[in-house]
């Protein structure tokens, strides 16, 4: 990372490990990246469906096992889809990324590490992070999520920092989550 984009990188990222400092300071906002990707056609995603129909109802020998060991009908969901699609216009159809999360599930859902549905670009080799851990726990009212980490330089409203807090724990008056 040069000096000039160092200065102007969030302070999260200067404290990052130089390993990952450079990807990290070249990312950009996930509605920002979301807004401008993907570019197929409903008429090519009408293409995949039916190839991904083709490859698993004709060609995948394990579907009946599949199908029966973990309560999934793929290629059901898939033939729903393609009839989701006949209905779907340019303008109505949703956003490329939600129907790349669909195809996943459909692969995903026969748990076959020989069945991927790799993403095209300008999805494939990206990666969404956040600067922060979040753990769960479980205790008698049910399970929760806790922020355990924060990265060093990360400021965000509704966060605080141990450093930030007052002895008794409470977070000082600049610091207190919105309720």
């Amino acid at each position: 990372m040069t000096d000039l984009a160092e200065e102007r990188a969030p302070t999260f990222i200067q404290h990052a490990a130089e390993s990952v400092r450079a990807h990290l300071a070249a990312s950009r906002p996930l509605s920002s990246f979301l807004e401008g990707a993907g570019t197929l056609t409903l008429e090519e995603r009408r293409i995949i469906v039916d190839q991904a129909l083709v490859l698993l109802d004709q060609n995948y020998v394990h579907l009946p096992l599949k199908t029966a060991m973990h309560a999934v009908n793929p290629v059901q969901r898939l033939r729903v889809l393609r009839r989701r699609l006949e209905r779907q216009t340019q303008q109505t159809m949703p956003p490329e990324w939600l129907f790349h999360a669909e195809m996943s599930e459909v692969f995903h859902s026969v748990r076959d590490l020989h069945t991927n549905y790799l993403l095209p670009e300008p999805f494939t080799g990206r990666i969404a992070f956040l600067p922060f851990l979040i753990e769960q726990y479980t205790d008698a009212q049910g399970t929760h999520f806790m922020v355990t980490h924060v990265a060093q330089g990360f400021s965000a409203p509704g966060f605080s920092h141990p450093a930030s807090r007052s002895p008794t724990g409470a977070a000082s008056p600049s610091r207190q989550p919105s309720t």
